[in-house]
């Protein structure tokens, strides 16, 4: 189902696509635009990016983008430290302060990315209180003892459970 909407404050006259580089390659490369610009502002979908300057607006990788004065996750401006900032996998980020799944703000002290290199693209992290799967928390897992058992086959565990697909 195709789905329309007003890009609402963009200027048609100075209105231009933004390709992102993670659409560009595959069977639909140049099909898919999900951001745009005109001379004032940046969108996403047909969302306004609050603050985001056109002119100096980038993309870092799949999930992040930044302009002269902060970082951005789709439509969600994140964070004004962008000499701090630094993609760490699996769609995880920090800038010095703070941690980030895509446009989400990951709570807690001591965040560390689960599985290294080797697993680590599965997505799973953890703070001293709360473990994580592709940002989401994983409910009644306990961070001090889990682990990735069989993370290619969906499992996991800690001191009191087995968990299949974070279930």
């Amino acid at each position: 189902v195709r789905q329309e909407h007003a890009v609402r404050g963009a200027d048609a006259r100075t209105f231009e696509a933004m390709r992102h580089p993670m659409y560009e390659t595959g069977p639909c490369a140049g099909r898919r635009v999900e951001y745009g610009r005109d001379h004032k502002h940046v969108f996403h979908q047909w969302k306004l990016i609050h603050g985001a300057d056109p002119q100096t607006y980038t993309f870092l990788d799949a999930h992040y983008a930044r302009d002269k004065v902060a970082v951005y996750a789709f439509a969600k401006r994140l964070t004004t430290r962008t000499d701090d900032f630094q993609t760490l996998g699996a769609g995880y980020a920090t800038d010095g302060r703070h941690h980030f799944y895509q446009d989400i703000v990951i709570k807690g002290r001591g965040f560390e990315l689960l599985g290294g290199a080797a697993h680590g693209g599965r997505g799973y992290a953890r703070t001293r209180q709360h473990v994580y799967h592709h940002g989401q928390v994983v409910r009644h897992a306990d961070a001090g003892t889990f682990e990735l058992f069989k993370p290619e086959v969906g499992i996991t565990r800690d001191k009191r459970a087995v968990y299949f697909n974070d279930q």
